[in-house]
């Protein structure tokens, strides 16, 4: 099971008459964008502002911050059973706008929430604070109930996809090809199994029915699952709208602990031996329940030493 990324570099954005990639400078059509957030019709308006590094800018309360990414044609989903069709994500070629992120304001969000900075000492300490955005402000429509103006809010990361849509007729400037098949046994023989755990969601805050976290699940009694490294890295796993987990999407597309893991796999320091996804109930004898299936898992199925 392997996943190529086409990387395509953006140095810069900028609104212009047409969406298209110009060498790095990525140019986005506003009306065509906006029109594609607003076809969620539970949304009356959206306001798009562009970012750069080292501007005065502030914005929030953020609700999410995705890096545009787009399958290749044929290769798959977009955001399996969020904004595409349900499908097994972490397979064929997706495009990346590496440079590039959409960040969602939730203007409904209450106060203390997440703020992007793009200047001074806030922006330096930041994985954002050097990277070109593209702002969206959706604004849901007064009859729309809250946990649905937070998924509408959600789903205007459609706009990470339209965008890279642009680069898919162009030769990327580089790849990154993540591949954990081939040869076992002897080949990596004495070489230590190592599983990762992770939690995605912390049941103390109920999810609510359209919550949309794992494949579209908004994982209410879900019990740990195993998931392919590459899964985490092509849209299988996304923020909640609650954002009690305080990361955004683009932090599981660009995993750091799943990345190393891999890295080291590929170059013979260990065998990756595969992650468990997993969740921390509201009651403790269903916590105690995940945390003993989860090790179950890596231990039994995933046969990890570690």
């Amino acid at each position: 099971m392997a996943l190529t990324l086409a990387i395509h570099p953006i140095s810069d954005i900028s609104f212009g008459a047409a969406t298209e990639l110009v060498g790095t400078v990525l140019r986005i059509n506003r009306d065509a964008l906006r029109a594609e957030i607003l076809s969620d019709h539970r949304l009356r308006s959206v306001d798009l502002e562009i970012a750069k590094p080292g501007e005065s800018f502030r914005a929030g309360i953020i609700a999410d911050i995705v890096e545009p990414r787009v399958k290749a044609p044929g290769a798959g989903s977009d955001f399996p059973g969020v904004l595409g069709p349900a499908g097994v994500a972490g397979l064929g070629t997706t495009h990346v706008l590496r440079g590039a992120v959409v960040t969602m304001v939730d203007e409904g969000a209450a106060p203390g929430g997440r703020v992007l900075e793009m200047s001074g000492p806030a922006a330096e300490a930041s994985a954002y604070g050097s990277l070109q955005h593209v702002v969206l402000v959706p604004h849901a429509q007064p009859d729309v109930a809250r946990h649905s103006a937070q998924n509408a809010v959600r789903l205007a990361m459609r706009a990470a996809t339209h965008m890279a849509q642009a680069a898919v007729e162009h030769q990327p400037a580089s790849t990154e090809v993540f591949n954990l098949d081939g040869p076992d046994g002897m080949s990596r023989k004495g070489l230590p199994r190592i599983a990762y755990i992770a939690q995605i969601y912390g049941h103390q805050i109920v999810a609510e029915q359209d919550e949309q976290i794992l494949y579209g699940s908004n994982t209410a009694g879900m019990l740990p699952v195993p998931l392919h490294p590459t899964e985490w890295l092509d849209g299988a796993v996304v923020t909640s709208s609650n954002f009690n987990m305080s990361v955004e999407t683009f932090f599981y597309q660009n995993h750091p602990i799943i990345l190393d893991l891999i890295r080291r796999h590929m170059a013979g320091e260990l065998t990756f031996a595969g992650t468990v996804a997993t969740v921390a109930a509201s009651e403790e004898v269903d916590r105690n329940r995940n945390c003993t299936m989860a090790a179950h898992i890596a231990k039994s199925t995933l046969r990890a030493d570690g």
